[in-house]
């Protein structure tokens, strides 16, 4: 049920409602207001961290990560039985009297809080505690390390698949860890199209320059004739209220503010060409005077689309390759290692050694599911349910494909034993690939 709402809607409508505006008269903060919206009756209902330890269950080690933007690096909420590790990183540990009353709402809100959509949550003050815990009677407990807050954002800028903290897992359990499965929603890049375009625009900015220049004058003009034209107190007496406002102090009005704006806008134009003239010692306005303005937006649109798939493509690129080196550089590991990558069923090359020849061969029907489930962008939520039970079954589906193919290529010989218990494992993942 949660999935299917939309988080942003409901945050946005409680951004004025939120605790820290209502109560506080602090600045609205969508992020805030998200982790509000976490907290609903229908996901975490007010659990922190310690109702993790709490509830029991098989999970031995929760970790939710969040990257610290001061000095950069790993913020870990976690919650584990080993009284040696705490939530935090190094320097900024936080202890557990204070980490154990954390909202899972707000540690999940700043492992999600991804740059451009978000503002950082700050810690320890955007957090919401316990009746009776103020942010400052927080940060006493906390130390001079938290004096300021600290602001937190999405895990992946800096640990993408989270796999630092696997591996701080096994330094701590070693052999105690069967399998170490690593998934991935991020989609195969296309890569960066730009292909040469014909030139556009026949008037260059020099001559736009003069033309809203002249027209910023004229709008001056316009006002002052129409006040010399009929003064205030004469159109009144003569109109009346209503139709003098309309007929002349109203396009008086919008004249004189169309001229602040376009001067406004000329002079400050001015000035940042000035600025990059003294930054970079070259007469910028020279060379952009002869542009059109198709001319230079085709300039700047190539370079902000060069940074966005820098930002979102190539530098998650080569952090999730850094991660995966780390993990298989250590030979303790590499034969327990699972990438569960939501394209891999459609990405034969990754699987026609182990399984092209075989009856788990994955269906064309299969594949194209999981195509559209590949397709999805990044949400908080789902449009419609379809989307979400296809997700749903993309997910099943390629984590019971690749524990197939795993099985096959690295349990061949346990598997043969028709009474060992990897057997029993493989058989149970043979039914459950033959319903889909």
């Amino acid at each position: 049920t949660f999935l299917l709402n939309n988080a942003i809607k409901i945050g946005l409508d409680n951004l004025l409602s939120e605790p820290f505006v209502k109560e506080q008269g602090q600045m609205p903060s969508l992020m805030r207001a998200a982790a509000c919206v976490y907290d609903s009756e229908h996901l975490y209902n007010g659990k922190t961290l310690a109702d993790i330890a709490a509830v029991g269950g098989h999970l031995d080690e929760v970790i939710i990560n969040a990257t610290e933007m001061r000095g950069g690096g790993s913020f870990r909420f976690v919650q584990t039985s080993n009284k040696s590790v705490n939530t935090g990183k190094n320097e900024l540990h936080v202890d557990d009297e204070i980490a154990n009353v954390i909202r899972i709402a707000d540690a999940v809100a700043s492992s999600s809080c991804f740059p451009g959509g978000f503002e950082p949550i700050r810690f320890p003050s955007d957090f919401i505690w316990p009746d009776g815990m103020a942010a400052g009677s927080v940060k006493r407990v906390l130390g001079s390390a938290f004096d300021s807050d600290l602001p937190l954002m999405d895990g992946g800028i800096f640990d993408n698949q989270g796999i630092d903290s696997i591996d701080n897992i096994f330094d701590r359990v070693n052999s105690d860890i069967g399998l170490f499965i690593i998934s991935d929603t991020s989609p195969r890049s296309e890569g960066l199209e730009f292909a040469p375009a014909e030139t556009k625009g026949m008037v260059p900015l020099l001559v736009w320059r003069w033309f809203i220049g002249l027209f910023g004058l004229l709008s001056l003009l316009s006002a002052v004739l129409i006040v010399t034209d009929k003064w205030p107190r004469q159109a009144v007496a003569e109109l009346g209220p209503l139709h003098a406002t309309m007929t002349y102090f109203l396009p008086v009005t919008v004249l004189t503010v169309l001229f602040l704006i376009i001067a406004g806008g000329l002079w400050g134009s001015k000035k940042l060409v000035e600025y990059a003239g003294k930054k970079t010692g070259i007469d910028v306005w020279f060379y952009l005077r002869r542009l059109s303005i198709a001319q230079l937006i085709s300039l700047v649109k190539s370079r902000l689309d060069s940074v966005l798939e820098l930002t979102t493509a190539t530098f998650m690129t080569r952090i999730r390759r850094l991660g995966y080196s780390q993990m298989y550089k250590n030979p303790k590991i590499t034969r327990k290692l699972l990438p569960n990558i939501i394209y891999d069923i459609d990405n034969e090359s990754k699987w026609e050694k182990v399984i092209a020849d075989s009856p788990y061969k994955p269906k064309n029907a299969i594949r194209n599911k999981v195509k559209q489930a590949e397709a999805y962008g990044t949400n908080l939520w789902f449009l419609d349910t379809a989307e979400r039970d296809n997700l749903i079954y993309c997910g099943r589906a390629t984590i019971t494909f690749k524990l197939l193919k795993y099985m096959l290529e690295m349990k061949a010989v346990e598997i043969a034993v028709p009474s060992s218990e990897e057997k029993k494992f493989f058989d149970r993942l043979v039914a459950e690939w033959a319903k889909f």
